[in-house]
């Protein structure tokens, strides 16, 4: 019976992965963030400005999002959560 079996040859197929940068500049945007991945990121323990880095970027995105729907945020915080937002950078990783 095993030699019914068809051998199909593999292709390998180069691929991009993406992965995301949030930089941030100065105190306030660092602020800005640490405070949306606390109230909207649903974590058990609190983010802090030295341990931000440690997140995923998307998951910081998600908080960012939330914080720029929501009514928490003045308008003042909301403008730096959008100028966080556009400053977000794609890295393609290249694999294969």
């Amino acid at each position: 019976m095993s030699n019914n079996v068809i051998n199909f040859p593999v292709k390998k197929i180069k691929t991009h992965d993406v992965a995301y940068r949030v930089p941030l500049y100065g105190d306030e945007q660092v602020k800005i963030v640490v405070a949306a991945v606390n109230i909207y990121g649903n974590i058990h323990s609190a983010v802090t400005e030295y341990t931000i880095k440690h997140q995923d970027p998307l998951f910081i995105v998600e908080c960012l999002k939330k914080a720029h729907k929501d009514y928490l945020f003045s308008t003042k915080g909301k403008n730096i959560v959008a100028q966080i937002l556009t400053q977000i950078e794609e890295v393609k990783i290249r694999k294969g």
